[in-house]
Formats: C-alpha cells, sequence, structure tokens
C-alpha cells in the first residue's frame, strides 16, 4: 500500500460501497416516511446490506466485498516480492485488512442463502473487519514521518468510527441516524484513502510535495480531513432531496387519481414491505370481465384487491 495505486484500490473499495450504503438508506427512510402517511406499521428499519435491482436473486454486494477483497489480496502479495523475496511485511498487514472484509463479504452471502448463520452475524463481522483494520494501522506507524503518522491516524479516527457505527447500528435497527452513521463513515474513509494518496505520493506531474515535518502542513491536513466530513454531510442533503422528491410526487399524483380519497393509499400502504401497483387497486365492476393481464383470482364480487410487488426492486 506504499505508493498511490495501493491507496486507490481500498479507497475506490469503501467509496463504491459506502455512496451505496449512503443513498439507499436515505432512500429507505424517505419511502418508509410516505408509507407511513398512510400505515403506522410502515417504520424505517436498517440493513446490513441491500439487494441489486439488476440481480436480486443473487448476493451481489456480499460477491462484490469478496471480488474487491481478492484483488486486494492478490495486488498486496504480488507487489510483496522483489528478487523472489518476499520483502514487505506491511504488505502481510493489508492482505490481513482486505481478509476480513472478505469474511464480512462470504457472510453476506450465507445470510442471503439462508444457511445456518447466526442473525446480526452481517454486523458483527462488519465491526470485526474494522476491528481488525484498526488494529493493524495503529502498529502501522513506526519510523514515518510526522505528515505521514497524521495521515494514518485520522485514516484510524474514520475506521475506529466505522467499528462504532456497526455496533450501534446493530442494536438500533430502527433509527436511521445510526444506518446514516455507519454509511458516512465508510465513505469518509474511502474519500480519506484518496487524499493519502495524493499527499504522499501525488503521481500528477509537476506536483508540489508537502514538507514531511512541517507543523503549519499538519494543522492543514486536519482541516482537509473536517473538510471531507463536511463534504459527506452535503451529499448527504443531496440524496436526501432526490430521494424526497423522487417519492413525495408519486403519493401526490395517486391521490389526485383516486379523487382525492386516502382510502385507497391507505389500503395501499398497509403491507409495509411491500408495494402496490397503483393499477391493481382501481375498482372493477362484478360484470366486467377480467384482462388478460390480471389475474382473475384478484377481483372477486367488484372488491378491490392489490397487487404486491417486491419492495428491493427498487434497490441499485
Amino acid at each position: 500500500m506504499g505508493t498511490f495505486l495501493g491507496h486507490v484500490v481500498p479507497g475506490t473499495f469503501f467509496i463504491l460501497i459506502g455512496l451505496r450504503w449512503l443513498f439507499l438508506t436515505v432512500d429507505q427512510y424517505f419511502k418508509s416516511l410516505s408509507r407511513k402517511q398512510y400505515s403506522q406499521d410502515c417504520s424505517f428499519r436498517c440493513t446490513a446490506t441491500y439487494r441489486c435491482s439488476l440481480c436480486p436473486n443473487k448476493p451481489a454486494e456480499g460477491y462484490f466485498k469478496i471480488v474487491s477483497a481478492a484483488i486486494g489480496m492478490i495486488g498486496e502479495i504480488y507487489t510483496a516480492f522483489e528478487d523472489g523475496k518476499f520483502t514487505s511485511m506491511g504488505n502481510t498487514q493489508h492482505t490481513t485488512m482486505y481478509l476480513f472484509f472478505g469474511l464480512n463479504g462470504f457472510v453476506d452471502v450465507l445470510l442471503f442463502y439462508g444457511l445456518y448463520v447466526p442473525k446480526g452475524s452481517d454486523y458483527l463481522t462488519m465491526a470485526l473487519a474494522c476491528f481488525v483494520e484498526a488494529l493493524l494501522f495503529f502498529f502501522h506507524l513506526h519510523g514515518r514521518t510526522s505528515l505521514d503518522i497524521i495521515v494514518h491516524q485520522l485514516l484510524l479516527v474514520a475506521i475506529v468510527a466505522s467499528f462504532a457505527a456497526s455496533l450501534i447500528e446493530w442494536k438500533n435497527r430502527s433509527n436511521v441516524l445510526s444506518a446514516l452513521f455507519r454509511s458516512i463513515c465508510t465513505l469518509l474513509q474511502g474519500t480519506w484513502f484518496y487524499q493519502v494518496g495524493f499527499i504522499l505520493y501525488n503521481p500528477l506531474p509537476g506536483a508540489v510535495k508537502w514538507d514531511p515535518e512541517s507543523h503549519p502542513q499538519i494543522m492543514l491536513v486536519t482541516a482537509i480531513f473536517c473538510w471531507h466530513i463536511a463534504g459527506i454531510i452535503l451529499l448527504t442533503g443531496f440524496f436526501g432531496f432526490v430521494c424526497w422528491f423522487r417519492h413525495s410526487p408519486v403519493y401526490t399524483q395517486n391521490a389526485k387519481v383516486n379523487g382525492g380519497s386516502d382510502q385507497y393509499l391507505h389500503a395501499m400502504y398497509e403491507v409495509c414491505d411491500s408495494e402496490v401497483a397503483m393499477e391493481s387497486l382501481l375498482p372493477v365492476s362484478k360484470h366486467e370481465k377480467p384482462q388478460n393481464n390480471r389475474n382473475p383470482s384478484h377481483v372477486m364480487n367488484g372488491t378491490i384487491s392489490t397487487k404486491v410487488i417486491n419492495e428491493d426492486d427498487e434497490d441499485f
């Protein structure tokens, strides 16, 4: 990891997974708010992973963690050899870090298929991976410059926060703030990995090198870390606006379709974990012959029935 690419690879992993968690957490929150207007049972519920709409029958997120960890481990082991000899003990620590995140992905896969794994193992292995990462980085700074130490200490802050966030969310599954905290800390790890790469190993031609022992530059680094946090919070607000706009107009339009009555909307959200097709809520005459695309069993004596659609289809 002592190269620019060595920081970009884990940074990309954390950024991708952090952005995904952040957006889908905000999206699920506003979705639950919209439903709660019509059913008090529809409350927000945290989840460690989200299904992928492109392959809803596969644990895509778990596979992504396993593949990313494998790529990182192979890269660290390959670059540790010089003239046929294993010369970089630091790469051993990095490989171990990837190993535990791969373990978390493996547990995600087992839970997805309902194998004999205790519930909550996904949160436990996630917290364990962050704990191991923090432990390795804590003993990773011996003999380094002041600048190198401070950028990795700030990274350690983000890692410890991710560890705490995983445990907090595990015990507070109905609190959206705990899920947002985990997503923000994960994304912060990713963006700061990139920042460390640019500070210590800037690949841009003509880039001015940082003074490794300059106290003013060290103070600037801590300020930049706080700017990363502020930027992620602003991004969270932007996601919130997008998700609010995504969900609220739909329910307003549905109310207009039904003549301003909440009767159909109330029925639509009685099922908290599913979404109901709007066309199946429209009343049908008992003398009307069911259409080919409508199941006749859904209509009986002019009553209204519901057609359930899995909500995971909307996830990324």
